[in-house]
């Protein structure tokens, strides 16, 4: 059987820079190829599925890259990261959208084996058959909820399923909100989560430039919390740390 290979933008060490667990090191496995477009998308290269080539961090942490072909194999990956493994909170499977590579991510838990370190998935909380598929081998699930004023994608349905899915597990739903965001997208969103998944916490997260600045006020932003506080338990506001503190 042919090694299982996927599309890769970057891996990286860097420091989750969003949600609960902002501030936990990491290391990112950045998946090219997305199959939403939605217009804030801060990631460069993620939506080219046919990336030509993958940068890799050398040394970790340095922020200093070296370039290879893509697409990347399951044992490159491995002999890359299993040493570093160490001393880290979990490993980061993000895009893009990591789960346009299901069996890139199963066949790399399997071949890493039991020393495997956490895999903590960014998803757009889309794809329900492929989480599904990936299910037993993801520890941590970072979902996001596509308000269809910032995104032009309207996912109701999917997202319902995609929670129903992962809500036995640890994790968290991020929903950016902007100036166009209304009350009842928050509603709809933060309902959603009480309903499928009430254990995660919702954060709300706003939309912010190259520098982590955001046009949305603290009143406005207390404002969406107080709708979604509404209709769900916990409800965070966190903007993109990372950005603030100029980590990539």
């Amino acid at each position: 059987m042919m090694e299982a290979n996927a599309p890769i933008v970057e891996i990286m060490e860097s420091v989750q820079g969003e949600g609960p667990y902002v501030g936990c090191r990491q290391i990112f496995i950045r998946f090219a190829g997305c199959n939403l477009n939605c217009s804030y998308c801060d990631t460069i290269g993620s939506k080219e599925a046919d990336l030509q080539l993958c940068r890799i961090e050398e040394p970790w942490g340095s922020q200093r890259f070296q370039y290879c072909s893509n697409p990347i194999t399951v044992s490159e990956i491995i002999t890359k990261l299993h040493k570093r493994s160490q001393n880290i909170h979990s490993l980061s499977l993000t895009g893009g959208e990591p789960l346009l590579s299901a069996n890139f991510i199963i066949e790399l838990a399997q071949a890493w084996g039991s020393n495997r370190p956490p895999f903590y998935l960014e998803t757009n909380g889309t794809l329900v058959t492929a989480m599904e598929k990936v299910h037993h081998c993801i520890d941590y699930v970072s979902m996001d909820i596509k308000l269809p004023t910032l995104t032009g994608h309207c996912c109701w349905e999917e997202h319902g399923q995609f929670l129903e899915c992962i809500h036995n597990k640890k994790g968290y739903v991020k929903v950016v909100v902007g100036q166009e965001t209304t009350m009842e997208e928050i509603s709809i969103a933060s309902s959603l989560i009480q309903q499928k998944a009430p254990t995660f916490p919702l954060v709300l997260q706003p939309i912010s430039d190259s520098l982590g600045k955001t046009n949305l006020s603290a009143q406005q932003l207390y404002q969406y919390q107080s709708w979604a506080l509404q209709e769900h338990d916990d409800v965070r506001i966190v903007p993109q740390i990372h950005r603030l503190l100029s980590f990539l």
